[in-house]
């Protein structure tokens, strides 16, 4: 997938990344992202947030985010210890109706599943119309 990436232009990928409504899984076809030249309207504040990412990842690639999802399992097996523990520092979880995180499939039939860790103080937050999670 890397080799993938290097072939797109990072501030390109970013922008996809960051500005997609897609609730679906990230595809490598050509048809996911669209032509590169793509014009893709930004606020400022966002188009300054990508170009710093954007001159990061140019500099370093995409390996080491990659390699994050290349260990789901080993992860998962270090935090064995805390399986069951509930969340008690103060936590806020906010999301936008149309993030990717929010309704990816099966993410909402996980909620009741996940109640029980959280402290019940803490209520989420759904943005309406926003398509990004915190």
């Amino acid at each position: 997938m890397e080799a993938y990436f290097a072939r797109m232009d990072t501030r390109f990928i970013f922008r996809k990344l960051l500005t997609t409504r897609d609730t679906g899984a990230i595809s490598l076809s050509p048809e996911w992202w669209g032509p590169p030249d793509l014009d893709i309207s930004l606020p400022s504040w966002l188009s300054e947030y990508i170009d710093c990412l954007a001159a990061k990842f140019d500099e370093t690639g995409f390996a080491g985010a990659m390699n994050f999802y290349s260990c789901l399992d080993l992860n998962w097996e270090l935090t064995t210890p805390w399986t069951g523990a509930k969340i008690m520092a103060p936590t806020k979880y906010m999301a936008g109706e149309e993030a990717m995180s929010y309704n990816y499939t099966g993410v909402l039939e996980l909620k009741p599943r996940v109640d029980p860790w959280v402290d019940p103080r803490v209520d989420p937050i759904r943005w309406v119309g926003v398509g990004r999670e915190s």
